[in-house]
């Protein structure tokens, strides 16, 4: 992401946050909708680097996941589906961890922490990109996870999801490949793991990544729910093949943290919907 593309954005994701909670919207919408509202927190590297947004700093997330455990807000993707089935409810501000792309930091820095403080998480791994045991990359591109090591996430008890096949926008795939992305992907991510997948998250997951051809493969593919990255929170009915995420940033500071947690960064939900042309496209995007 350019610089000043950067910046803009994080100001106006910080506006977002503090019109919110100072106009009183979040407890207007708690009186005309009292519902408890559950949120999909979305991940991608535990690491430092400070020029990526999409990189959270192994202390923050030890700090963010600090604060979830000891509030008890932290929910199975088992419940998440529950809710939206109306068969269950969750506490008000309870939250999934999601962490996408299947890097290795996620194996290195992630799974402790979570392990340690009792948190269940979703990890969505892009099959194709998923390396064999004991091999390295080589060609310049992000480290990810290797089979053993995502084999390792499930048998410490997380849950694996799939998230494509090659990480590519499917908006942009021809339909032949959508297979390879959607049923090619789940069955290679079971064949590895020994389990059911349940999940996908649509790579980039703005509208245009998730539309209709797309939605309707992941449903073919037999999965039970697919993600998006178009923020909101979940409070039962949703689409299972639309559900909302809201992105945590390596800029988000613990009390940025807490008001995401507790529906500040909801409203972004508007720039998904009329804006979302001119979010990051699939060459642009970490």
């Amino acid at each position: 992401m350019a610089p000043l593309r950067s910046h803009l954005k994080r100001a106006a994701r910080a506006a977002v946050r503090a019109t919110t909670r100072h106009s009183g919207w979040l407890a207007l919408r708690g009186t005309v909708d009292p519902r408890p509202r559950l949120r999909v927190l979305t991940y991608h590297h535990i690491r430092d680097c400070q020029s990526d947004p999409f990189s959270v700093s192994p202390t923050s997330f030890a700090q963010q996941m600090d604060w979830l455990s000891q509030r008890e807000r932290c929910v199975s993707l088992t419940r998440v589906l529950a809710v939206r089935e109306g068969a269950a409810r969750a506490p008000d501000g309870a939250v999934l961890v999601t962490i996408d792309d299947g890097y290795g930091d996620a194996w290195s820095q992630a799974v402790p922490v979570l392990s340690s403080r009792g948190i269940p998480a979703v990890f969505f791994v892009p099959a194709g990109l998923i390396r064999e045991a004991g091999t390295q990359p080589g060609d310049g591109t992000p480290e990810h996870m290797d089979w053993g090591q995502v084999r390792a996430c499930v048998a410490a008890g997380f849950e694996v999801g799939a998230h494509g096949w090659s990480h590519t926008s499917m908006g942009v795939v021809s339909d032949a490949d959508l297979w390879r992305e959607t049923a090619h992907a789940r069955h290679l991510v079971e064949s590895a793991v020994g389990r059911p997948v349940r999940a996908f998250a649509y790579p980039y997951g703005t509208r245009a990544d998730t539309g209709t051809l797309a939605g309707a493969a992941v449903r073919a593919a037999g999965y039970e729910c697919a993600f998006s990255a178009q923020h909101g929170a979940i409070v039962g009915g949703e689409d299972p093949f639309l559900l909302p995420r809201v992105k945590v940033e390596g800029t988000d500071d613990l009390s940025a943290f807490r008001a995401i947690v507790d529906g500040a960064q909801d409203a972004w939900a508007l720039v998904d919907r009329l804006l979302w042309r001119f979010q990051e496209t699939p060459a642009a995007s970490a």
